[in-house]
């Protein structure tokens, strides 16, 4: 749910890794913060990693999974 929402707050596109998507939840408010702060902020707090595409993509993956 939060992907979704953020995907349309920042107009990227979120993939989540599978393993991922049902493991973690979020309660947060978004109000003018960069996207890549956010992201910082769910890395620190669960085992996950993110990366940019360069092309409005961003992949979220478990840490110590391979990703794209």
């Amino acid at each position: 749910q939060v992907c979704k929402y953020l995907s349309r707050w920042y107009n990227v596109e979120i993939e989540v890794d599978p393993q991922v998507s049902d493991h973690y939840a979020y309660t947060f408010t978004v109000r003018e913060e960069p996207l890549e702060e956010i992201l910082r902020l769910i890395s620190k707090t669960n085992p996950v990693s993110y990366s940019f595409d360069g092309k409005r993509r961003i992949f979220i993956y478990s840490v110590g999974e391979s990703h794209r």
